[in-house]
């Protein structure tokens, strides 16, 4: 596992090229919405990213797909997206962070409002949308704060 410096070192990656969010899916068989939070790294350098990952243990390697112009790299994402991965690199990474230090602080807020909500349900014989583990409803606190999170991850001028 990470020391204390190289931690430091990758909130430094996630203050500078990361994308911190609360995704949103619709089951339609369920007919619900479900959130999660994860973390996502861009960047053009396959090693780096495959560094993270086998440096923290967390999350997995993905690429962009499509270019958008014939002259630019193809691009790759490190993304953490279980639950107990985005929790662990919060309280690992968030004393580090500068930018987007309010953004893991939603992040961290909408994790211990789901926890209680996890912790209350009954999970024998429970299947999960994709396996990813969610919960069967959410807080109107837990919808505020995605809500937030959209707000402070608009591009452009804050109005």
């Amino acid at each position: 596992m990470a020391t204390n410096k190289l931690w430091a070192y990758i909130a430094g990656v996630v203050d500078g090229e990361g994308h911190l969010t609360i995704a949103k899916e619709y089951d339609k068989r369920q007919n619900k919405q479900y959130y999660y939070p994860y973390i996502r790294v861009g960047n053009t350098n396959i090693p780096f990213l495959t560094f993270l990952k086998e440096k923290t243990g967390f999350g997995h390697i993905s690429s962009v797909g499509v270019k958008r112009k014939p002259n630019h790299k193809p691009a790759f994402y490190w993304i953490i997206g279980k639950y107990s991965q985005v929790q662990a690199l919060l309280e690992k990474v968030i004393p580090y962070l500068f930018i987007k230090r309010r953004l893991l602080e939603f992040l961290r807020i909408y994790n211990e409002e789901k926890r209680k909500v996890l912790n209350s349900i009954n999970w024998r014989g429970y299947k999960g949308l994709r396996g990813r583990p969610h919960w069967a409803s959410y807080t109107s606190r837990q919808e505020e704060i995605y809500n937030e999170l959209r707000g402070l991850n608009k591009r452009g001028r804050k109005s």
